[in-house]
């Protein structure tokens, strides 16, 4: 008898920690929520800043309890319109993965939810998918930004994660724009040696070295995937990947001496790519891996024949954030081997100097 009271009142006491932990919670959620409103904060503030103060003396017993309950604020943010979207996309056969990032939020939404995430990571820095159901959300609220500083900070706490700088690489690419390429390619990279849950496969981490125009980086991350690699397969396809980055690092090379060239003599073209090796800007003429050849157009373009490229490349770089990706500009058809091969009757693909879309 006395053991059952004595359980029973050790229940009630959890109980009112957790009230008093929630009551007190909140009362600090919602001063904090009333000053930002009276003083219109922007979203971009220091990372490390948060309204929690309190309970960062508490044990570690304790802090797990704490991040549930951020958690639980955070994942039921607009629960009723989430419950009815639910509704209708179920009614419609469509999968509801993170279908939060198609309800509207407003500014004080967003800020509110990247507090929540914040404060849900501060006590249990830890738990790598609050990061990436934040990040998710914000960059598809518009706040790519604020997703970024988020991910960073659980990068900081998780170094070994594949998860977190896969989502990384994928914000710079399809949020940042040009500018940032490299930047989603070392992110993919990093994503693919920690491996695990969502990181990012080689194959993506050079095309999006490629779609930067880093060509030689993009060479050098699968030659050393290529030497670890003992599986057949995979070194056929990585082999065949590196033929067309070498493609389109020397068609790069030949064009950038072809315009020098034009600029310097007034327009004038140069007779043929064997010209620059009689000139002595190079050795000779790089040897085409597919047995073709590189050739001059008389629109003054490098090309390979029989022509042979990789389509992808150019569709990512003029893919404008928030305007989708442009139309390519010539007919683009794939072998049985999956690879886009690009049919220009006038030979007049661009490639390396198409002019960077402004974003």
């Amino acid at each position: 008898m006395k053991r059952t009271i004595l359980a029973l009142i050790l229940l009630l006491c959890c109980a009112g920690l957790v009230v008093f932990i929630r009551v007190r919670t909140d009362g600090m959620h919602k001063r904090w929520a009333d000053k930002e409103r009276a003083s219109d904060l922007s979203l971009s503030r220091n990372r490390h800043a948060s309204s929690v103060v309190v309970f960062e003396f508490l044990g570690g017993g304790f802090k797990p309890l704490v991040a549930d309950f951020y958690w639980v604020r955070a994942t039921t943010l607009k629960a009723g319109e989430l419950f009815e979207m639910r509704k209708q996309r179920a009614a419609r056969g469509m999968p509801d993965l993170l279908e939060h990032v198609h309800l509207a939020r407003t500014k004080q939404e967003q800020f509110e939810l990247y507090e929540l995430l914040r404060n849900t990571t501060f006590f249990d820095p830890h738990f790598e998918y609050a990061y990436f159901y934040g990040a998710h959300l914000l960059s598809f609220d518009g706040q790519p930004d604020l997703a970024i500083s988020l991910l960073e900070y659980g990068l900081e706490k998780n170094p070994r994660s594949g998860m977190i700088p896969g989502l990384l690489a994928f914000i710079y690419y399809y949020f940042k724009g040009h500018s940032y390429f490299k930047q989603a390619a070392e992110y993919a990279a990093m994503s693919y040696k920690n491996s695990g849950e969502y990181s990012s496969v080689a194959k993506e981490v050079s095309t999006l070295y490629a779609a930067g125009r880093e060509y030689g980086m993009a060479i050098e991350f699968l030659k050393s995937v290529l030497e670890s690699s003992s599986d057949p397969a995979t070194s056929a396809e990585i082999n065949e990947q590196l033929k067309y980055l070498y493609v389109e690092k020397h068609i790069a090379e030949l064009q950038d001496l072809v315009d020098r060239y034009i600029a310097r003599y007034d327009g004038r073209m140069p007779e043929s790519l064997e010209q620059f090796v009689s000139l002595g800007f190079i050795t000779d003429v790089p040897e085409e891996p597919f047995g073709g050849e590189y050739v001059l157009t008389p629109q003054g373009k490098v090309v390979n024949q029989p022509l042979k490229r990789f389509a992808h490349f150019q569709n990512l770089r003029e893919y404008i954030p928030e305007k989708g990706f442009n139309k390519m500009p010539q007919e683009v058809k794939e072998d049985h081997d999956g690879h886009e091969h690009v049919h220009d009757e006038n030979c007049d693909h661009d490639h390396d100097h198409d002019h960077d879309h402004e974003h």
